[in-house]
C-alpha cells in the first residue's frame, strides 16, 4: 500500500485545480497546497530537525505545516497555542521536539530549539523500521498525548503507515471524493485532527476549516456546516449536542411527534455522512441528529489513540436503546476478551509511549495464551469494503505494511489492553460497558489517581502525597488525598496551587496534611493509616435525646477532625454535635470540622435536614441561609454556641385507642385539595411507583409487609368526605377546605389487598413492556377519595425470581418522601431473612400498631417506634397560635405586592388527550457537570441554584415572559416528629423573578438561592393562603397563580445508569402544570433535567428545543457570557 504522502501526491496528480483547503484565511488548491508544503517541507528537511512542533490554530497555512513535516521525514507533533504554558512545556519536552513551527497571520516561522529536546523512542523500540511519512529512512511518525498515571501525560507516538491504512478504509468504505466538503472542527491537539485533514487530501474532497469563533456567531455550528454545504464531518457526541443547543426552535407540530422523530421539512444541515467517536453514542442523539440533518448516514467509531485512530465501526441503521454498539474491526483488526477486558491487535497500531516504559509493558502485552488467561473471543470478519475508485487490497487485507510490527518476547504481534470492558453481542459486535483499570471516572471524565498525586508532589513544600478514589454513601465517586507538608502548607494554599494546574475533575474532594506519611515496615506508605475516608460508609444514625447537647461538656472521647477544647482532652459539645451531624447528614465519617458544604455538593435539602438535625441534637435552631453562609462544622457550632435555647413543645402523641375517627385536613392537605381538586378529582392527584422487592417475595408476603406500614401509619388509612353543615371534626381548619372531612378506617378493619401478576411466561422484551404498560394504566385511573383505600398495590412476578411492586397512592395521602420511607420499610420487613416475609419473631413496636389487621405469615423484625402520628400532626397544626404565620404571611405580601398574571403556554391543535402528561428526561453533559461543581466550590452555591438560573432564563424564552414566578416544593418536614412518618407534608412556594434585577449570571444565581432560602424560611404559610391573599382564582384545568415549577429530586446510587440517556416517556395521568423540570441528580456524578409537561401544551421537537436552550444557558453562564 503506498505511504500517506503518496496518497495525498496521487490526489495532487488527479486533481490539481480543485480546492483542497477552504479557510477563511483563504482557499488553497491541490496544485497550491503541494508546491507550498513542499517549499516548507524542504526547509525542514534542511534544518535537520528530528522531532517538529506545530503550533497553532487550525487554517490552511496549519495545512500546510502539518503536511510539509509529515513529507520532510520528520516527526510531527501538533500543540494547540491555548494550552497552559506549563503543559505546552511538557509536551515540547515529552515528544523530543528540537525545532517549532509556528503558523500565525503572517504564514510560518520555522526556528531549532535552543537547547534541543532529546529524541525519545519507546522501550524495545531501537532496532524498529523507521515511519516516515514519504522517505523511510527518517526517523517519522506523530506523537499525540493522552492522560497518565504521573504527572505528565503519557505521549503516543504513532505511526504514519497506520494512519494511511485508516483513511485510505474510510475513504473507500463510504466512497468519499471529490465534490465533498469535510469540516475541521477536531482541536489540533488531538489525533482524530489527522483522520479530519488526510481523508479529504487523499480523496480530492475539500477540507473545510471554521472561523475561530464559529460556536458564538449566528447560528452556530449547525448554520456554518448548512451554509458551507458540508457533507462529512466527525464529531464527539457531547459536542454533537452542544451544537444542536444553537438550533431556533423547530415549529410546533399539530400532533405529538412518533416514537422515533421524523425528518423536519427544514432541517438545520444536510451532511450525507457523520462519524461520532470519543464518547458512548445513544440512540436519542442519533434521532436528534437525524431529524436535523435530513437524514445522513451516521457511523459509530471506537479505538484508543494507542491503536491508531478507530479500530471498529457501525453504521447506525435503526439506533438501539440506550448506548450503542461500537461494531465490527476494521480490516487487519482482532479483538479478544480477556476477563472482560477488550484486548485489540492491529499490524496498524501505535508504536506506543515515549515517556512511560512501565505503561508500554503492561499496555502491550504477547498473544494471551497463558492459563490463567480467560477464554478469548475473536470478532468476526468485517463485511466486505464497498468498491472505490482505487483498488482496497492493501487497505483490507490485514497484512503488515512496511513497517511492519513489534514482535513479543515469543515471537507474536503484540495485544494492546484497552483498559475498556465489553462483551460481543449475538451478532459479533462489540459492546462497551466500563473499564477495569485504576482510573477513576469524576463526572464523566478519566481521572488516573496516581498522576493527580505526581502533580501534588512537585509542590515546592510537599514532600509525598497519595490519592485514593472513595465513593460517598450515595455511590458518587470522588478523590481523597493525603499529604506531607509542614503545617504551614495549609489544605486551601494546596487546592489552590492544584486548581492552577489540574481541571477540575482532578481536583481532589477531600485533603488531609500530615507532617509525613505513616510507612510500613519495608519503607512503603501504610495506606491502611492513613486517614481517608471509609470507601461507601456512612455514619451510624443514632439521634441524640430532643434538646439536648449531642455530648455533656468535658466528653473526653476521641472525635477525630476537630480539635480538644482544652489541655484535658475534653471536647466542646457544640463543636461534637455539629460535625458529627455534618458528617451524617453529608454521608462522610471522616468529615473534618473545616469541611466546606459545598464542597460537599449540599443542597437546601441538606440545609434542611442539618438544622433539624442539630436544633434536635443541641436545642438550638440554625435558619437554612445560616448554613449557606457559614458552611462548616466549626463554624455552625460558633453560631450555636452562641444561639439562645430553641425549646418548642414537642407535639403530643395519643394512643391509637384515643386517635379521633374523624378529622379536618392538614394545612398541606387544605392546600392540595385546593389546588388540585377544587371540584373534581383527576388522575394528575395520583403517584404510580414501581418498588424491586427481594427476589422470590409472593404476594402473601407483600400483602403482610403492606399491611403492617398501613398500620403503622395513619394518613393510609384516611378517606375524604364531602360535609354539609358544620365542621368536619377534631382539627378542623379554615376555608374551603372544611367541606371535606378525613375519617380513618379502625386498625380491626383494614384489610389490604395486594394483586398477582405472572409475567414469566412471556419473553423477556414482552415483560418489561408490559410492566410500563400496566404503571401507564395505573397512573390513569383516578382513585376515589371518598372510599378507603386511596391506594392501589400489585405484585408483579418476572424476569425469573424477580418480584417488584406496582404502587399507587393518592397525593391528598402521601408525597415523594413518604415514597421512599414505604419503600425503605418494605425493604426491610420483607428481607432478607425470606423470600416472602421475614422470619424473627418479633413484634412491631410503632406507635400507631396496637393490633395487627392480618396476623404475618411469618414474624417479622420491628420497625423503629414513630414519635407521633398523622392526626396527632392535624391536631397540632389546628391547635397552634393564630400569629405563628404572620412574619410568612407578611413575606408572601411583598414577594407579590405587584400583580402578577399567570403564564399559560398556547393549546397545539388536534391533541386528543390534551391534559395527558408527557414527559421527556435528559442528562445534563458530564463535562457540563464538572464545571458546574467547580462553580458551585468557587462562588458558595448549590448546584441545584446554578441549574435553576438556567431554567428561570430557559422558561423566559419559552413563556415570553419577563416576570415569572417559578414554583418548588418545599419538605414541609421543619419538625423532627416528622420526619420518617408517611402523609402528605409537602408544601408549594413561589421564587418570582423579572428580566434586568442582575447584570450578571453571577448575580441570579446567587439572587436566586437568596430567595429560595428565604421561601423554605415561609414555608409553612401555604399555597392556597397565598393565593387567597393577592385573589388569584382557583381552575379545575390548570395551575392556578402560576404554572412552572422546578424540583430537585434524590437517585439512589443503583438507579444512575437511569439518568445517562435522553428518553421521552407517556406519564400516563394527566398533569395540571404547564412546565415542570425535575432535577434528578445522583451525588455529584449524574444529573439530569426531567421535563413534564402536557401534551397539548408542549410537542417532542419543542421539548427537545427546550432542552438545547437550557443547556445553552447553562453553559453560556459559567462562562460569564449568560442572559439575566
Amino acid at each position: 500500500m503506498a505511504t500517506l504522502t503518496e496518497l495525498v501526491d496521487e490526489a495532487v496528480q488527479a486533481h490539481p485545480d480543485a480546492v483542497a483547503v477552504e479557510s477563511p484565511e483563504g482557499s488553497l488548491s491541490y496544485r497550491e497546497l503541494h508546491a507550498a508544503s513542499g517549499e516548507l517541507s524542504d526547509a525542514v528537511a534542511a534544518l535537520g530537525a528530528s522531532t517538529v512542533a506545530v503550533t497553532g490554530g487550525r487554517g490552511a497555512a496549519w495545512v500546510v505545516a502539518v503536511l510539509a513535516v509529515a513529507r520532510s521525514g520528520a516527526r510531527l507533533v501538533t500543540i494547540d497555542p491555548e494550552l497552559p504554558a506549563a503543559r505546552r512545556t511538557l509536551m515540547l519536552a515529552d515528544s523530543g521536539a528540537d525545532a517549532t513551527l509556528r503558523v500565525d497571520q503572517d504564514g510560518h516561522h520555522l526556528s531549532p530549539l535552543t537547547p534541543p529536546n532529546p529524541t525519545p523512542s519507546p522501550e524495545g523500540a531501537e532496532d524498529r523500521p523507521a515511519d516516515g511519512g514519504g522517505q523511510p529512512d527518517a526517523p517519522g511518525g506523530y506523537v499525540f498525548f493522552t492522560s497518565g498515571t504521573t504527572a505528565r501525560p503519557k505521549a503516543v507516538l504513532g505511526r504514519w503507515s497506520g494512519l494511511a491504512h485508516f483513511v485510505h478504509w474510510q475513504r473507500e468504505r463510504f466512497t468519499i471524493g471529490p465534490g465533498d466538503r469535510i469540516a475541521q472542527l477536531t482541536g489540533v491537539s488531538f489525533d482524530v485532527v489527522l483522520r479530519e485533514l488526510f481523508t479529504p487530501l487523499i480523496a480530492g474532497a475539500t477540507l473545510c476549516v471554521p472561523p475561530v469563533d464559529v460556536a458564538t456567531r449566528a447560528g452556530g455550528v449547525t448554520g456554518w456546516l448548512r451554509r458551507e454545504r458540508i457533507t462529512v464531518l466527525h464529531a464527539v457526541p457531547s459536542l454533537a449536542a452542544r451544537w444542536l443547543s444553537t438550533a431556533e426552535p423547530p415549529p410546533a407540530a399539530a400532533t405529538p411527534a412518533p416514537t422515533a422523530p421524523t425528518t423536519l421539512g427544514s432541517t438545520d444541515v444536510a451532511p450525507r455522512l457523520t462519524f461520532f467517536a470519543g464518547e458512548p453514542l445513544t440512540d436519542t442523539l442519533v434521532w436528534r441528529w437525524r431529524q436535523r440533518t435530513g437524514g445522513g448516514r451516521v457511523v459509530n467509531l471506537y479505538g484508543p489513540t494507542e491503536t491508531t485512530l478507530a479500530k471498529f465501526w457501525r453504521e447506525v441503521t435503526e439506533p438501539v436503546p440506550g448506548v450503542q454498539p461500537v461494531g465490527r474491526p476494521l480490516p487487519g483488526t482482532e479483538v479478544r476478551l480477556v476477563d472482560g477486558e477488550v484486548w485489540i491487535r492491529t499490524p496498524h497500531r501505535s508504536h506506543g509511549y515515549l515517556n512511560a516504559p512501565e505503561e508500554q509493558r503492561t499496555r502491550f502485552v504477547p498473544d494471551p495464551g497463558a492459563p490463567y488467561l480467560a477464554e478469548a473471543a475473536t470478532a468476526p470478519p468485517a463485511p466486505p469494503a464497498v468498491p472505490g475508485p482505487a483498488a482496497a487490497n492493501g487497505a483490507a487485507s490485514g497484512g503488515a505494511t512496511a513497517d511492519g510490527d513489534d514482535d513479543g518476547p515469543h515471537g507474536g504481534p503484540l495485544w494492546y489492553r484497552t483498559g475498556d470492558v465489553g462483551h460481543l453481542g449475538p451478532d459479533g459486535e462489540l459492546r462497551l460497558t466500563g473499564r477495569v483499570d485504576f482510573q477513576v471516572k469524576i463526572n464523566g471524565n478519566r481521572v488516573e489517581p496516581e498522576g493527580v498525586a505526581a502533580a501534588l508532589r512537585a509542590h515546592p513544600a510537599v514532600h509525598d502525597a497519595v490519592v485514593v478514589p472513595r465513593r460517598r454513601a450515595d455511590g458518587a465517586p470522588y478523590l481523597a488525598c493525603v499529604y506531607a507538608a509542614p503545617d504551614t502548607t495549609g489544605v486551601e494554599e494546596v487546592r489552590q496551587w492544584l486548581a492552577e494546574r489540574l481541571p477540575a475533575a482532578q481536583l481532589p474532594s477531600v485533603l488531609r496534611r500530615l507532617a509525613q506519611l505513616p510507612l510500613t515496615a519495608n519503607g512503603k506508605v501504610d495506606r491502611a493509616a492513613l486517614p481517608l475516608p471509609p470507601d461507601g460508609t456512612e455514619a451510624p444514625h443514632t439521634p441524640s435525646a430532643p434538646h439536648a447537647p449531642a455530648a455533656p461538656h468535658g466528653t473526653t472521647t476521641p472525635l477525630d477532625g476537630i480539635a480538644p477544647h482544652d489541655a484535658t482532652g475534653a471536647y466542646e459539645p457544640f463543636d461534637a454535635a455539629a460535625l458529627e451531624v455534618f458528617r451524617r447528614v453529608l454521608a462522610d465519617p471522616t468529615a473534618t470540622d473545616e469541611a466546606d458544604f459545598f464542597e460537599y455538593g449540599g443542597t437546601s435539602l441538606d440545609a434542611a435536614v442539618l438544622t433539624v438535625e442539630l436544633l434536635t441534637a443541641t436545642g438550638r435552631r440554625l435558619e437554612l441561609s445560616e448554613v449557606y453562609r457559614l458552611r462548616t462544622p466549626r463554624a455552625l457550632a460558633t453560631a450555636l454556641r452562641g444561639r439562645a435555647p430553641d425549646q418548642p413543645e414537642p407535639i403530643p402523641h395519643r394512643p391509637e385507642s384515643e386517635q379521633p375517627a374523624v378529622t379536618g385536613l392538614s394545612p398541606q392537605q387544605r392546600r392540595y385539595r385546593a389546588v388540585y381538586l377544587p371540584r373534581v378529582n383527576r388522575s394528575w392527584s395520583n403517584m404510580p411507583a414501581l418498588f424491586p422487592l427481594p427476589d422470590g417475595t409472593e404476594a402473601d408476603g407483600a400483602r403482610d409487609a403492606l399491611s403492617r406500614v398501613v398500620a403503622r401509619h395513619d394518613a393510609l388509612r384516611g378517606h375524604f368526605v364531602r360535609v354539609e353543615g358544620d365542621g368536619a371534626g377534631e382539627g378542623d381548619t379554615d376555608g374551603e377546605g372544611d367541606e371535606l372531612a378525613q375519617h380513618f378506617v379502625p386498625l380491626d378493619a383494614v384489610r389490604v389487598t395486594v394483586g398477582d401478576v405472572d409475567l414469566r411466561e412471556l419473553p423477556e422484551a414482552e415483560q418489561s413492556a408490559r410492566i410500563e404498560e400496566m404503571r401507564v394504566a395505573e397512573a390513569n385511573s383516578p382513585i376515589d377519595i371518598a372510599r378507603w383505600p386511596l391506594f392501589r398495590a400489585t405484585l408483579i412476578r418476572h424476569h425469573g425470581a424477580r418480584s417488584t411492586l406496582l404502587w399507587t397512592v393518592h397525593h391528598m395521602v402521601s408525597d415523594g418522601h413518604s415514597q421512599g420511607l414505604l419503600r425503605d420499610e418494605l425493604h426491610r420487613l420483607l428481607g432478607p431473612h425470606h423470600p416472602g416475609v421475614p422470619t424473627e419473631a418479633q413484634q412491631d413496636t410503632g406507635a400507631a400498631t396496637d393490633t395487627a389487621p392480618h396476623p404475618p405469615a411469618h414474624p417479622s423484625p420491628p420497625l423503629p417506634q414513630l414519635p407521633i402520628s398523622y392526626r396527632d400532626y392535624i391536631r397540632w397544626c389546628a391547635e397552634r397560635p393564630a400569629g405563628h404565620s404572620l412574619a410568612a404571611r407578611d413575606h408572601w405580601r411583598r414577594v407579590f405586592a405587584e400583580p402578577y398574571d399567570r403564564p399559560l403556554l398556547p393549546d397545539l391543535p388536534g391533541v386528543r388527550q390534551p391534559a395527558r402528561g408527557t414527559a421527556y428526561q435528559f442528562p445534563v453533559p458530564a463535562e457540563l457537570l464538572e464545571e458546574v461543581g467547580g462553580y458551585c466550590r468557587t462562588h458558595g452555591v448549590t448546584a441545584f441554584s446554578v441549574c435553576f438560573a438556567a431554567y428561570v432564563n430557559a422558561a423566559h424564552r419559552l413563556f415570553a415572559r419577563d416576570d415569572l414566578v417559578v414554583g418548588t416544593p418545599a419538605a414541609g418536614r421543619a419538625r423532627p416528629e416528622v420526619q420518617s412518618l408517611i402523609g402528605n407534608f409537602i408544601s408549594l412556594v413561589g421564587i418570582r423573578h423579572r428580566r434586568g434585577e442582575t447584570a450578571s449570571f453571577d448575580g441570579l444565581v446567587r439572587l436566586l438561592q437568596d430567595r429560595t432560602l428565604a421561601a423554605m424560611e415561609h414555608q409553612d404559610y401555604q399555597y392556597d393562603q397565598v393565593m387567597e391573599d393577592i385573589g388569584a382564582a382557583r381552575d379545575d384545568d390548570r395551575f392556578p397563580l402560576t404554572t412552572v415549577f422546578v424540583s430537585l429530586v434524590d437517585t439512589p446510587a443503583g438507579q444512575r445508569d437511569s439518568l445517562a440517556t435522553a428518553a421521552h416517556r407517556d406519564l400516563g395521568c394527566e398533569v395540571k402544570f404547564d412546565l415542570m423540570g425535575y432535577l434528578r441528580r445522583c451525588g455529584e456524578e449524574a444529573l439530569a433535567l426531567d421535563l413534564h409537561t402536557r401534551q397539548g401544551l408542549l410537542d417532542r421537537p419543542r421539548l427537545e428545543w427546550l432542552r438545547e436552550v437550557f443547556l445553552d444557558e447553562l453553559r453560556s453562564g459559567l462562562k460569564g457570557e449568560g442572559t439575566v
